[in-house]
């Protein structure tokens, strides 16, 4: 399956510090508006950090019979801004938080041409492994966060992207927006 979980809402936020709004030409998705921000200091570092807030504590790591992943998301990155991110015949990346569970860190790969590795969920080689970090809020809900470089997510300009989150590979919810601030 090429997809697959997490109730939510989504932004693309930046470090608080020295935190500089950068343009988003962002779509209307599930009833909001995204906003995309990327911290002075990030920006220099040539860096993005994503954030993906849940209303739960996600689980990673139980996976059913089929072997998909409890909760799980997925960024498609498309190197054109003109493209839908989500397709499967796009120039870009994804960022599978479905191999949390295989990796212990999120993998970065190519979305073309299809890789043989069986925990590509159909996508294209790694081109990098990053770290995330989970912060856990009183409330009970969480946070997952993760620094990419430009070259990890393969970016040099402008970029469209589309965020899905599943439950046990079933979709849950869907953003998607721009990003014009490199």
């Amino acid at each position: 399956m090429r997809r697959s979980l997490v109730l939510a809402t989504f932004a693309v936020l930046g470090a608080l510090v020295l935190g500089s709004s950068i343009g988003c030409d962002s779509e209307e998705s599930a009833s909001s508006q995204e906003e995309t921000t990327v911290g002075a200091d990030l920006q220099i570092r040539g860096e993005i950090r994503f954030e993906v807030p849940f209303d739960h504590i996600p689980d990673f790591l139980t996976v059913d019979q089929t072997g998909r992943t409890e909760d799980s998301f997925q960024y498609y990155i498309a190197y054109d801004p003109t493209q839908h991110a989500d397709s499967s015949t796009v120039q870009g990346a994804i960022v599978r938080g479905d191999e949390i569970h295989v990796a212990g860190a999120l993998r970065i790969r190519n979305a073309l041409p299809s890789s043989t590795d069986p925990t590509s969920g159909g996508w294209g080689t790694v081109r990098a492994t990053v770290p995330f970090a989970m912060r856990f809020n009183r409330d009970g809900s969480a946070v997952l966060s993760f620094v990419a470089s430009w070259s990890d997510l393969g970016i040099s300009g402008p970029f469209a992207w589309v965020l899905d989150t599943f439950h046990f590979g079933a979709a849950v919810e869907s953003r998607k927006g721009v990003f014009s601030g490199l």
